[in-house]
């Protein structure tokens, strides 16, 4: 999701990997930041494209990933029969890597399954149905999954929702908070012995708008007054806050990390954004494709380091609110408790 706020470049800072980031990279920090500030240009029909995609394919063409170290890496990945989540899924098909495609709707499943054969020639691609909205079903999930499985390398939470109207799940929570971050936790820790016997790696799908996320953080069902990207921000905040927590205890067990894809050419951007469905076509089409989110996805998978939080593919400092430890062990505890899972 892009980040339509009015932060000056200086408000986004990098988080500290000095082994990792370099004074080239400083530099485009400070020109992806003001590029972020153009994402309000967009909403108003002003394109972003030709200012964003050159930064980004000098940053990519910089960056050098290794995929080939991919091969016979079992990874699982969210929401992905289309977007970010599908084209995440054919980067790891062609890196070699074994995938389980998870998403609702089994028809589009096996459709998403079959042009990735396609595509990429890799054959070790499926596919698990399930409803995230449903805790029931993320259990069934994480259980079918260890039918076929005794390791997870890469688990990219990455499935998402949006909705103008307030809706509640079987599980009686806000479905926005269900599916964006509860269903991140539940199928993590659910899933979390896999990708230690691994070594693996947790990726999650976050947004630069958490940075919004000041007021009702704790509002997780939205009691207080419902509206849509204040609920959408409030489930952002969660994971990046989720990812930190995770990281601190897992230590070097396994990794977590997150990032924002930025402003991507997705349904739920023009959700987001309010743009009435019969512009979508034209609109879609000024921003960068979800491929480009996959790249910095596949940065993330196969670069070393715990407890990132990127934007537009640079380590940043998330918000001073995923930072705080305290709302963490909070916030981890409720959900624990709402999930049925103990907090350790």
């Amino acid at each position: 999701m892009p980040d339509f706020s009015e932060s000056s470049p200086g408000e986004i800072r990098r988080h500290h990997h000095p082994s990792t980031v370099d004074e080239p990279r400083r530099l485009r920090s400070s020109v992806n930041a003001d590029l972020f500030r153009l994402g309000l240009t967009c909403v108003l029909n002003r394109p972003l494209q030709p200012y964003l995609t050159p930064v980004r394919v000098t940053l990519f063409r910089e960056r050098t990933i290794m995929h080939s170290n991919l091969t016979g890496k079992v990874c699982m990945v969210t929401g992905a029969n289309r977007g970010i989540g599908y084209a995440t899924s054919v980067a790891l098909a062609r890196a070699g890597a074994i995938v389980t495609l998870v998403g609702r709707d089994p028809a589009r499943l096996e459709s998403a399954r079959d042009a990735i054969r396609r595509t990429t020639g890799a054959d070790r691609i499926d596919y698990l149905p399930a409803d995230l909205a449903s805790q029931a079903a993320v259990r069934s999930l994480a259980e079918r999954f260890r039918d076929r499985h005794d390791r997870l390398d890469v688990l990219v939470n990455n499935a998402a929702t949006i909705s103008e109207q307030r809706q509640v799940t079987v599980d009686g929570r806000e479905r926005t908070f269900a599916v964006n971050h509860l269903a991140y936790f539940l199928l993590t820790r659910l899933l979390l012995d896999l990708l230690v016997a691994a070594h693996g790696v947790v990726v999650n799908v976050a947004a630069s708008r958490h940075r919004d996320a000041v007021e009702g953080i704790e509002d997780i069902d939205s009691l207080t007054g419902y509206e849509m990207r204040s609920a959408y921000i409030r489930s952002k905040l969660a994971n990046v806050s989720f990812t930190l927590e995770l990281a601190r205890r897992l230590g070097a067990s396994a990794r977590a990390n997150s990032f924002c894809p930025g402003a991507t050419a997705t349904e739920a951007l023009m959700q987001f954004a309010r743009i009435p469905p019969e512009q979508w076509q034209q609109r879609l089409a000024q921003y960068p494709s979800p491929d480009t989110a996959a790249e910095v996805a596949m940065s993330v998978i196969t670069s070393p380091g715990t407890g990132r939080y990127l934007e537009d593919g640079v380590d940043v400092t998330p918000s001073p609110q995923a930072l705080d430890q305290d709302l963490a062990r909070r916030l981890w505890s409720r959900c624990s408790a709402l999930t049925g899972l103990p907090e350790d």
